[in-house]
């Protein structure tokens, strides 16, 4: 599970832990004199059960049922994924290009060898830095450093997780930190030698049946009666503190303490310590974890009075204001429970005290109502015996057929649990994915075709890690008719290409950006010049991304790091240049990508500025796309038309804008990194998510798609952008970290 998928699992469990802290909050103060102390101590057990697990049973007394939602059914698709030989990966080639350092183009009717099949990855690695140097001769011998910041592809989930582990990281540290020290300042502690006290002390421990062994120490760390150890428990007295109070007031003290030990609280404070730093996040349940601590010293206090014998209320509580008096309250310490609190906490402990014995509480009605609130939120939402519209949208109805009945009850019994709640245990996602492929076969075998593909897209989209069926299921794919469009070459021994463009005579244009250069190849891959090197100015670049070519074959190019788009003639002559790092109408941050439309108007992917901005040839600014609607866009098309189409990958759709500007409804997609139209209007996709490529309708409906990670011809390591040669069929794909361009016929 990769951190940007727990991190949400994590958040629904602290949401409903936080719903759970109020419910609590809310019992207490309704039932405040029906509960006694131990019993609101063991309401918040509850908390620590449901931040622990993982996952719980679905309900139909779940409270969680009144926000439950429908999900959306799965969508289906077709699938083809290339599989090859695998071959190495490319080296850096020197400085000029020439042509033996270039793999000859295979011939355009080669096809790929499948081979067995590999599994769909739903997550791609990032690009590393790299670094560059020369040899005398000005020969690259390693790659240029990448000038995007580390985190410039990652997402906004991802950075949201990337922040929670960094506090989790830092929380754990301090803790272990604060903990070390203490111990290092408690090995100076010298034992308690009085014997009076000492007799007290075991006296406390015979009555309370305290087996275990447990140190009476004084140690100056403390300034007060304090309990610390897990396994190895030790009482901690401040230096001669125990010689003020009397032989009966030591015994309230020792007896307040070893019920600490009686109820196992050091195991429970550990247990809040992992809690507390997992959801630091979250403010309620450290509020939470607060009130407990509040709760866990009544009911210490109860507990003690309980053996302290008749009439002991008075003196006992007239001990813990003479402790008050005598002694500081000490530090927090995660593994430290003391016998002080707040101010606030005080009060409400002497007026427990104070009214110890006057009300005897039955435990049979705080019994119940801790199941009550369990029940009611300690299980999930149920998915089945719902309403009709919350019901599982993948029902299917009854056949007659016995044995496919049978088949189908398991899969709407295994989605019953999945839909509810999909960070699941392997153990339940292995009989999901079982359940589903099952369903596939008794579809095929009954004809069914298209409802069977649509099974086997969903274990291939949702359960790629389950191999038993994931690769069955490939296999069956990758028989059906209408091949994905053909590889044709590869044009390897360019570190890191983020942009490709293609000009009337069929020559490619790729950003070597690792190289901050721009490469041109004839029609079949093989090098023709190449231009640029590290610097701002003019005919410079830094990081340089996304190509366009307009229709008098000049070129452009999204100069990213340089927060500037630059011109230049076919034969690399630099042109004009426009933009600066901003904010403002001309201005960009990061312009990771470009477009030309049939008027030669040029579109800008301002990136961090979540916006398309339009200019003419020359630069002069028209209007702005999608503020608002966009977030870090990456992929800019527009069609004969002049729509506007754009990769929105964050929020997973591919937005569609009218060429004046105003949004049109655009559709769903993950992964949707870059876009392309060719000259009927189909959108191809560069999926990021699923390292392939994906051809729609403009309406957003699936016609094929193709290719899966890895390093073989028609797989992929992050596919960075894409380009479509309506003259020659032509599909190019920018594989980013194989460091080469594939080409694909798709006519």
């Amino acid at each position: 599970m990769h951190l940007d998928q727990i991190f949400p699992w994590l958040l629904r469990i602290s949401w409903q832990a936080s719903v759970l802290v109020l419910i609590i909050l809310a019992v207490q103060w309704v039932f405040q004199k029906q509960l006694g102390a131990r019993w609101r101590y063991t309401l918040w057990f509850l908390l620590i059960v449901r931040l622990m697990l993982p996952i719980l049973p679905a309900s139909p007394v779940s409270i969680f049922n009144l926000g439950r939602t429908r999900q959306s059914p799965t969508t289906a698709v077709p699938t083809t994924v290339f599989q090859t030989h695998t071959v190495a990966a490319p080296t850096p080639a020197p400085t000029p290009l020439p042509q033996e350092h270039f793999v000859p183009p295979q011939p355009p009717t080669a096809q790929p060898v499948h081979s067995e099949p590999v599994l769909l990855q739903t997550r791609l690695a990032q690009i590393s830095p790299v670094h560059r140097s020369t040899d005398p001769t000005g020969t690259i011998v390693s790659s240029l450093p990448a000038k995007s910041p580390w985190f410039s592809h990652w997402n906004a989930g991802q950075l949201i997780a990337f922040v929670w582990l960094a506090g989790l990281l830092l929380l754990t540290a301090r803790i272990v930190v604060q903990n070390s020290r203490f111990l290092r300042r408690l090995a100076a502690a010298a034992p308690v030698t009085d014997a009076q006290i000492l007799s007290v002390f075991h006296s406390c421990r015979e009555q309370m049946g305290i087996k275990s062994e447990v140190r009476l120490v004084e140690s100056a760390s403390v300034k007060s009666p304090a309990l610390h150890g897990l396994l190895r428990k030790t009482l901690l007295l401040p230096p001669g503190m125990i010689r003020q109070f009397t032989e009966a007031e030591s015994r309230h003290i020792f007896l307040h303490e070893l019920a600490h030990i009686k109820r196992n609280d050091m195991a429970m404070l550990a247990l809040v310590t992992i809690c507390k730093t997992v959801h630091w996040f979250n403010p309620l349940i450290w509020l939470a974890f607060r009130r407990m601590s509040e709760d866990r010293e009544l009911a210490c206090d109860e507990l003690a009075l309980s053996y302290a014998g008749n009439r002991q209320s008075g003196p006992y509580g007239e001990t813990i204001l003479k402790l008050l008096e005598v002694c500081a309250r000490p530090a927090m310490m995660p593994a430290l429970i003391g016998i002080l609190g707040e101010k606030q906490q005080m009060r409400r402990r002497i007026l427990m005290i104070a009214n110890f014995g006057q009300r005897r509480r039955g435990s049979l009605p705080a019994i119940v109502l801790i199941c009550v609130v369990a029940l009611a939120t300690l299980t999930n939402a149920q998915t089945s015996g719902l309403a009709p519209e919350t019901a599982v949208s993948n029902a299917v109805p009854t056949s007659g057929n016995p044995e496919f009945d049978k088949i189908q009850a398991e899969y709407q019994s295994a989605m019953a649990v999945y839909e509810q709640d999909q960070e699941i245990a392997r153990e339940h996602r292995q009989r999901v994915a079982a359940a589903i492929f099952h369903l596939g076969e008794a579809y095929r075998q009954q004809g069914q075709s298209e409802k069977a593909n649509e099974q086997f897209q969903r274990i291939l989209d949702e359960f790629p890690d389950i191999a038993e069926f994931s690769s069955k299921s490939q296999q069956y794919l990758l028989s059906l008719p209408n091949p994905p469009p053909g590889f044709l070459f590869s044009i390897p021994n360019v570190l890191y290409p983020g942009g490709v463009a293609v000009d009337s005579a069929g020559n490619i244009y790729v950003s070597d950006t690792h190289r901050d250069r721009i490469v041109k190849f004839t029609s079949q891959g093989e090098p023709l010049t190449h231009w640029g090197h590290p610097g701002d100015d003019d005919g410079c670049f830094n990081y340089p991304q996304g190509l366009a070519i307009d229709s008098s074959d000049h070129l452009y190019v999204a100069d990213v790091m340089n927060n500037r788009v630059q011109k230049f003639a076919a034969d690399g002559t630099f042109l004009k240049e426009w933009g600066e790092l901003g904010s403002e109408t001309g201005q960009f941050n990061r312009p990771y990508n470009i477009a030309v439309d049939n008027s030669n108007n040029v579109y800008v992917v301002d990136s961090e500025n979540n916006r398309i901005q339009e200019f003419t040839s020359d630069g002069v600014y028209i209007r702005a796309f999608g503020p608002g609607r966009l977030r870090s866009p990456q992929g800019v098309a527009v069609d004969s038309s002049g729509n506007v189409y754009v990769g929105n990958r964050p929020f997973g759709r591919v937005e569609e804008f009218l060429p004046d500007g105003t949004a049109q409804q655009g559709f769903d997609w993950a992964g949707a990194h870059d876009v392309a139209v060719d000259a009927t209007g189909n959108i191809y996709l560069a999926n990021a998510d699923r390292s392939c490529v994906q051809e729609f309708t403009p309406a957003g409906t699936l016609l094929t798609q193709w290719g899966c990670q890895g390093t073989a011809p028609g797989q992929f390591q992050f596919i960075a952008r894409i380009a479509v040669d309506n003259v020659r069929g032509r599909v190019l794909v920018t594989d980013a970290q194989n460091n080469r361009v594939q080409v694909f016929g798709y006519k």
